[in-house]
């Protein structure tokens, strides 16, 4: 981890000459470096009980009936007036802990840049930068499982991002990602056949509308490029849009998320083949406290996909209580066809999602 503070503190020189001469009143940002030296430090509680159509994924082991999916410990600071630091672990039941996050961010470059180094969840779309306490199912759609697995697109290596200026002073991001390939070995994901050399790639373009002082729209497009150890290069191609719209953000609220995603991959190293999928989730907010949302999720990989042949489908509703803005139970009920078949079966959670510590709040879905 100490590359990653030398070269926040690198950077930080870089853009004030003397780190120790700054304007207090320039920005809260370098007030806070100074006044606040510690890190937020928060854990976050993740438990799941259901039956065994709802607790067994593809390549998972089957799961006890109730269990700790995971904790989640998370550490946000200032390590220069220039440079945030991210770390994000977590533990299974079983003890077995991940490094989710541990980045770096280097904010206030020339010309609206901001570069981030570490380890990262890649900001494909919506919802694969967000952790899975944050995003408002218990399980990720069927196409971003297939991609990318149950804990999402992750890397390490870096990330540019630019707001890109125009004439109509509208809000344009985009980024471009370059890291080591961590699905190389997941023999369930879009990005397996790679060895510890692969690379991945993501180039993603985000803009953000206000269509009228309740609602707004985000719109996302990527494109994941991966070369395999055969030589092969996979293709994966997401977009999605939200659009929310909040007469009262605190009490009546609705969201609605599309996602799309259209792949060419060699996972098996035994031919390429072509996959898409999208999912679609309507979710209201209709009090301070609860809020429910429905899911609808279909995918179509070809029989040479060995793990999910044929077309997938999932219908979804969730029920959700808030006691607190970071603190929930969860109720969700799927009816889920089984790929390649007209088989079907009852998928039926219960989550309960607690925070302990100052934890920065997600973006409202």
């Amino acid at each position: 981890m100490l590359w990653i503070v030398c070269f926040a503190m690198f950077f930080g020189g870089l853009a004030h000459a003397d780190p120790f001469d700054i304007d207090l009143s320039a920005t809260d940002a370098k007030t806070n470096v100074i006044q606040n030296p510690n890190p937020d430090i928060s854990f976050v509680a993740d438990f799941l009980a259901g039956n065994h159509a709802a607790l067994y994924q593809v390549g998972d082991a089957i799961h006890r009936p109730v269990y700790l999916r995971e904790i989640e410990i998370d550490g946000v600071g200032y390590v220069s007036p220039y440079a945030k630091g991210t770390f994000v672990v977590s533990f299974g039941e079983d003890g077995d802990m991940d490094v989710e996050e541990a980045n770096t961010d280097i904010f206030e470059l020339p010309a609206s840049f901001d570069l981030k180094l570490g380890k990262m969840l890649v900001d494909t779309e919506t919802l694969n930068p967000l952790h899975q306490h944050a995003i408002p199912f218990v399980d990720r759609p069927l196409v971003l499982q297939h991609l990318f697995g149950e804990e999402g697109l992750k890397t390490v290596g870096a990330n540019l991002s630019w707001i890109v200026p125009n004439p109509w002073d509208h809000y344009v991001l985009l980024s471009g990602t370059y890291g080591v390939n961590n699905n190389d070995d997941a023999n369930t994901t879009a990005l397996y056949g790679g060895d510890k050399k692969s690379m991945v790639t993501n180039l993603h373009l985000m803009s953000s509308w206000d269509l009228n002082d309740k609602t707004y729209l985000n719109v996302n497009a990527s494109g994941v490029f991966a070369p395999l150890s055969d030589g092969s290069l996979t293709r994966i191609y997401l977009a999605d849009f939200l659009v929310r719209y909040a007469p009262n953000p605190y009490s009546n609220a609705l969201t609605f998320l599309n996602g799309v995603s259209f792949s060419h991959e060699n996972p098996f190293q035994s031919g390429a083949f072509d996959s898409y999928g999208f999912y679609d989730y309507l979710g209201w907010q209709f009090s301070p406290r609860w809020r429910a949302g429905v899911r609808y999720d279909q995918t179509h990989d070809p029989a040479a996909n060995t793990n999910y042949p044929g077309d997938e489908r999932e219908y979804s509703a969730i029920l959700s209580f808030y006691p607190t803005e970071t603190n929930y139970l969860r109720v969700q009920y799927a009816r889920h066809e089984l790929p390649g078949s007209n088989t079907w079966e009852n998928k039926i959670w219960l989550q309960l999602d607690f925070t302990v510590g100052p934890h920065q709040p997600h973006m409202a879905l």
